[in-house]
């Protein structure tokens, strides 16, 4: 089996790090309510999707600050997957945690040495006033040689077997909304799932600022009487996100309970017009295909 070729725009990304758009209005209106939660609300959203988190004592919260603030710590039920939980007192306290981390400072000696280990994954998620840190610890000898889809999930499965569940749980902590397009031509049906979320508050210095993010997952379904025939599949998309275009090796793998396979996601900053629509471009043993997909 060929390497799968990831092309910018249409891709399956295991671990993202999720960052949203500020925007900025001279708006003297009353804060927005719900962007101040505690880990408590972390551990309930958790549960919600079946995840059972316990607090964790194999990692001390002190050496694992971040501009000196402590982590809540977890541990998953039943597996090695840990995850750390970060409340600051206001959005804009967070945003100045994030920007340490990029700038090398304010973190503690613990993470230091997990980086140094060579064998551990942090996944940062963010929700309103929370900086997380989902961790996995993993043999490097199976990543290293990881080239197909097959492999990026048996990985998952094996090391991060809650990654999905984690970002679902902290996507319904940022109250993301969820739209489902659909679409078909003669061979092909397609499908777009389109997550996002938006939200408002006063920063310190009076103004309202507002923070949003989208997902689009592209998902197609063969149509046709022997699917074992298509090999190899060309996607090219547009949509209110802009343009993607990705080539696969399909094998009818990773099929959801409607029947679709999933292609890859294309995630960015703000909110998209949820009435937009989708245009999108199959191309199989020769053969092409062009078909609309709509809410």
């Amino acid at each position: 089996m060929k390497p799968l070729r990831y092309i910018i725009g249409l891709c399956i990304i295991l671990f993202a790090l999720v960052v949203g758009l500020h925007s900025v209005s001279q708006n003297d209106a009353a804060a927005k309510n719900d962007v101040i939660v505690s880990a408590s609300n972390v551990a309930d959203a958790f549960g919600e999707e079946g995840i059972t988190l316990y607090p964790g004592h194999d990692f001390l919260a002190e050496e694992y600050t971040i501009n000196q603030t402590r982590p809540a710590t977890y541990n998953f039920e039943g597996t090695g997957e840990k995850l750390f939980v970060y409340a600051f007192p206001s959005i804009d306290k967070r945003d100045e945690a994030i920007a340490a981390i990029y700038n090398g400072q304010g973190l503690g000696e613990g993470f230091i040495r997990l980086q140094e280990a060579g064998k551990y994954v942090f996944t940062p998620l963010q929700a309103k006033n929370l900086l997380m840190f989902y961790i996995v610890e993993y043999d490097p000898s199976a990543a290293k040689d990881i080239a197909t889809t097959a492999e990026v999930r048996k990985f998952q499965q094996t090391y991060a077997p809650n990654s999905e569940k984690s970002r679902e749980a902290v996507y319904k902590i940022n109250q993301g909304v969820s739209e489902y397009y659909y679409g078909k031509g003669t061979n092909w049906s397609g499908k777009v799932i389109l997550k996002h979320y938006q939200y408002s508050w006063i920063d310190e210095n009076g103004v309202e600022q507002s923070e949003g993010w989208h997902e689009e997952n592209i998902r197609v379904k063969y149509l046709g009487a022997n699917p074992d025939s298509v090999k190899s599949l060309e996607c090219m998309y547009t949509g209110p996100g802009g343009a993607g275009r990705g080539e696969f090796e399909f094998d009818g793998s990773f099929v959801d309970p409607e029947g679709y396979v999933e292609l890859g996601s294309n995630s960015g900053e703000g909110t998209l017009e949820e009435d937009g629509s989708y245009t999108m471009t199959l191309s199989w043993n020769g053969l092409q295909e062009t078909f609309n997909i709509v809410k």
